[in-house]
C-alpha cells in the first residue's frame, strides 16, 4: 500500500469512527486499485464494502465480474 492510500486509510479511520458512505466507498476503490484486501476492513463495514464491489462490478478481491452474453 503506498503512502498516499494509508493516509488516507488512517484519516477515515479516524474521522468516521467504524463507517460512513464516503469510508465504504473509499475502502472499495482501494481494493479495487489493490492496496488493501478485505481482510483490511473493519469488521463492521465488510458487508458494505463488499455490496459496492458488487454494485461496481468487482468482487470481493477486487476483481472485475464477468459479464455473459
Amino acid at each position: 500500500m503506498n503512502v498516499i492510500s494509508r493516509l488516507l486509510l488512517w484519516l477515515l479511520l479516524k474521522s468516521e469512527k467504524g463507517g460512513g458512505i464516503q469510508m465504504i466507498i473509499v475502502m472499495a476503490s482501494l481494493i479495487i486499485y489493490g492496496d488493501i484486501t478485505i481482510a483490511q476492513v473493519p469488521t463492521g463495514s465488510k458487508a458494505a464494502v463488499k455490496t459496492r464491489l458488487a454494485t461496481l462490478g468487482y468482487d470481493e478481491n477486487g476483481t472485475p465480474l464477468k459479464i455473459e452474453e
